[in-house]
């Protein structure tokens, strides 16, 4: 998708630790549409929904991620895994 075009970031907001967020660009296309469009990521839906319709998109379409099963990375932190996948160590 990018290849040698250059990209260009745009910095949107300050997050509670003062690190940049920012939006970036190649071609006048925003990345992060163009992954979650194409199931390579997921909205953060805890801080924005600008990326909902794009990863409900590549939901209908069965792209990326959403063409097998998978656990949603900020589920997968908490300890859910697939069924398959070894369960998840007790840290008591």
């Amino acid at each position: 998708f990018i290849s040698a075009r250059p990209v260009v970031c745009r910095t949107v907001d300050v997050d509670r630790y003062g690190r940049a967020v920012s939006t970036c660009e190649v071609g006048g296309a925003d990345i992060q549409d163009w992954l979650a469009r194409n199931g390579y990521a997921l909205a953060y839906r805890a801080y924005s929904k600008q990326y909902v319709p794009a990863e409900d998109a590549a939901r209908r379409a069965g792209a990326g991620v959403w063409s097998g099963a998978f656990v949603d990375p900020a589920d997968w932190r908490k300890g859910d895994r697939l069924p398959q996948e070894p369960p998840v160590p007790s840290r008591t």
